[in-house]
């Protein structure tokens, strides 16, 4: 709807409201709005963690051609469920703890030896083989995720020089 302007001054003085109405919008710019909601929900879920199983009936046989250079063969009865992903032979002074070997998940057996236990086991375990010392072996199941089972049963080993034989 446009208004009749009949002089130059009422013609300036709308030329001046428009103008004064854009400057007007362009100095405050954009404006905020706030607004501000909200809502109730109830979400129910079940959580479980993952357990893997760990072997069980760990054996400790000492094996030797003619008694020389015995060798221990250990074997255990796979762990219950899902077939893990390896096994872990794991030698224990009762202080200090190392990984000796690993094993593919369907292997129930794993010997033992000497050369074995000496390749990139921490110095301690030069201490055991060269004094007699007995040390403790356990198996551990590793899926594949990467999570670990609780250790087997541990059976005893005494290291020597020319051998490795359960105790």
């Amino acid at each position: 709807m446009s208004v009749p302007v009949k002089n130059s001054r009422g013609r300036a003085r709308l030329r001046l409201a428009t103008v004064l109405a854009l400057v007007a919008l362009l100095v405050t710019g954009p404006t905020v709005a706030w607004s501000l909601w909200s809502t109730e929900t109830s979400v129910t879920t079940t959580a479980t963690a993952g357990v893997v199983t760990p072997p069980s009936g760990l054996r400790c046989d000492t094996r030797s051609l003619l008694g020389l250079l015995p060798r221990v063969e250990l074997n255990w009865q796979p762990a219950a469920g899902p077939t893990p992903e390896e096994y872990r032979v794991i030698l224990s002074d009762g202080t200090n703890s190392a990984r000796v070997d690993t094993v593919d998940g369907s292997t129930t057996t794993v010997d033992l030896t000497v050369d074995l236990l000496s390749d990139g086991v921490v110095g301690w375990l030069l201490a055991l083989i060269t004094g007699g010392g007995q040390a403790i072996v356990a198996i551990e199941a590793v899926h594949e995720s990467g999570w670990t089972s609780a250790q087997t049963n541990s059976v005893p080993v005494r290291l020597a020089p020319t051998g490795v034989r359960c105790a």
